[in-house]
């Protein structure tokens, strides 16, 4: 599961490499159902609006080459990547015991 904080962090790791992106349920997106007036939903569609919340905007201008794309799936690649590895440090500092719950060596001082 794919907590908000993990979400941000990447959303960070993409923008300081210079891809701009943002979320889908932010209330700034355009694109982000609550905000449109042309057609508004009847209910409040809450599970839509959940996964909305961490569901990544990342816009394709169509004057892009090929090569741009490329670029594209290397920065989302790299970004991912950091935000999972910080995710596996934290898993393995949460699995190392506390330093009392670490025997003795059994070294004496002279």
């Amino acid at each position: 599961r794919v907590t908000d904080e993990q979400v941000q962090k990447f959303l960070t790791e993409c923008k300081s490499r210079g891809l701009p992106c943002e979320l889908f349920g932010a209330a700034t997106n355009a694109r982000n159902f609550v905000n449109w007036k042309f057609s508004p939903a009847e209910e409040s569609l809450p599970r839509t609006a959940q996964m909305l919340s961490r569901a990544v905007d990342i816009r394709l201008p169509l004057t892009w080459e090929d090569s741009d794309f490329l670029t594209l799936c290397q920065v989302v690649e790299e970004s991912l990547a950091s935000v999972m590895a910080c995710v596996k440090r934290a898993v393995i500092t949460k699995d190392i015991k506390a330093p009392d719950a670490v025997p003795e060596a059994g070294i004496q001082e002279a």
